[in-house]
């Protein structure tokens, strides 16, 4: 796996069934701050980058650098989701996926706090009943489910503990993603660790 074209030698990436896919990689080399991509799969922007030796360590958030900006309190009267989320998207762009009904939902009336985009991208999304995440393409995403032509084809189970509803998956790509339909469930969390190999660890909902 690289990022930027540099070779990641371990690390974790979080994908979340709400909010933004977060992460922190150990690189065989530096890379600059800002967006990045992870082997043309993945859209990242990276936060902070600490060099040592002939090494780094990035830490990286999905969406394109504006999720913690801090913003200004909003209110809102008889405004669509679609309006809102126009005015709290920050600098990052909704995903053409977005759900039309979401987009077209009628709020009375919305207030929300000052704070950061994200935290406001959650006041809406709560106020919607849906969830909102910062897609592989680094848009922002908003509603239910699986979005459409987003995952890849289910890769090999290597285990499986229905008591807590975690799999175990090899990953070959970034294939897995929250509300996807797999064998064992529906995908909820997914966390890919990197190392040697990579493996996807998938909590069902």
């Amino acid at each position: 796996m690289r990022i930027s074209g540099v070779e990641v030698i371990q690390g974790v990436i979080r994908v979340p069934s709400f909010g933004a896919i977060t992460g922190d990689l150990e690189l065989a080399g530096a890379i600059p701050a800002g967006v990045a991509t992870i082997d043309d799969q993945m859209a990242v922007y990276v936060e902070t980058v600490t060099s040592y030796a002939e090494r780094a360590h990035v830490s990286l958030i999905g969406g394109l650098g504006f999720l913690r900006t801090a913003v200004p309190a909003q209110n809102f009267r008889n405004a669509t989701g679609s309006q809102v989320l126009s005015a709290i998207l920050g600098g990052e762009t909704r995903s053409h996926r977005t759900d039309p009904a979401v987009l077209a939902t009628l709020l009375p009336f919305l207030s929300v706090r000052a704070g950061t985009v994200g935290e406001q991208l959650t006041s809406l999304a709560n106020a919607l009943e849906v969830d909102w995440r910062t897609l592989a393409d680094s848009t922002i995403w908003f509603g239910t489910g699986q979005p459409l032509g987003v995952g890849g084809a289910e890769e090999t189970l290597l285990d499986w503990k229905p008591q807590y509803g975690e799999a175990i998956y090899t990953a070959d790509s970034l294939w897995c993603v929250p509300g996807q339909d797999l064998s064992v469930g529906t995908a909820g969390r997914v966390v890919y660790d990197i190392g040697r190999q990579i493996r996807a660890t998938v909590w069902t909902e």
